[in-house]
């Protein structure tokens, strides 16, 4: 699956000259439920529409350092079990997986909104920071004006979300963790590049419980 930025010449013909993946795929089974990596409001619950296809997205409320946290879940199925304006928790269900949008499944590009033969999928999870604006803007939710970092990194301002799986521990919790991915553990193709799963790492995390409860803790 691709990671981030990876794909430069394909996005830059096919998604108005992006310089590469602007996010992360994590392939699971088609209807796998997809969980909010964070607390926040539902901003986005989307139909079709875009290359993400149907998708949601969650903005946290103010960080201690004034800046929030925008993540997007693309690609999902036409089931959005979320609203707009609606308050989640971190490992709230709200979506499912899978390949509506811009897919791609071994260097092809597959382009529709309901791809019944089920090519391509995967959820992808992209990350911004948005401040406050002051003078000009370049978004806005629920009539809240704000400022996209980096907009012009050439992926519209989003960033490689893993420093944040990482380092910013405090935006899982010590639950949601264990039910979602442990980078080391997981298996890896010829590359070496990660290959992301879904209910197998639930139970693997589940046997390494104490470790996991170690690294949390460091």
């Amino acid at each position: 699956m691709q990671e981030y930025g990876e794909n430069v010449e394909l996005y830059k013909k096919y998604a108005n000259g992006m310089l590469g993946h602007n996010g992360i795929d994590i392939a699971t089974a088609y209807g796998y439920p997809v969980f909010a990596t964070h607390e926040g409001f539902i901003v986005e619950a989307r139909l079709g529409g875009s290359g993400y296809g149907n998708d949601v997205r969650v903005l946290s409320e103010k960080q201690t350092d004034g800046t929030y946290i925008e993540t997007i879940y693309g690609h999902l199925t036409e089931v959005l079990p979320v609203s707009l304006g609606q308050y989640v928790m971190a490992g709230d269900t709200i979506g499912y997986e899978g390949n509506s949008g811009f897919t791609v499944s071994g260097g092809v590009p597959y382009w529709g909104f309901s791809n019944p033969d089920k090519k391509g999928t995967h959820l992808h999870f992209g990350l911004r920071i948005l401040e406050d604006a002051t003078n000009i803007s370049n978004i806005s939710y629920f009539t809240k004006d704000y400022i996209i970092r980096d907009y012009e990194n050439g992926r519209f301002g989003y960033v490689d979300p893993m420093p944040y799986f990482v380092t910013e521990k405090g935006m899982l919790t010590k639950e949601q963790v264990e039910l979602f991915y442990d980078i080391e553990a997981l298996p890896k193709d010829d590359s070496g590049r990660t290959y992301w799963v879904g209910k197998p790492v639930e139970e693997m995390l589940k046997a390494r419980k104490n470790d996991l409860k170690s690294f949390l803790a460091s």
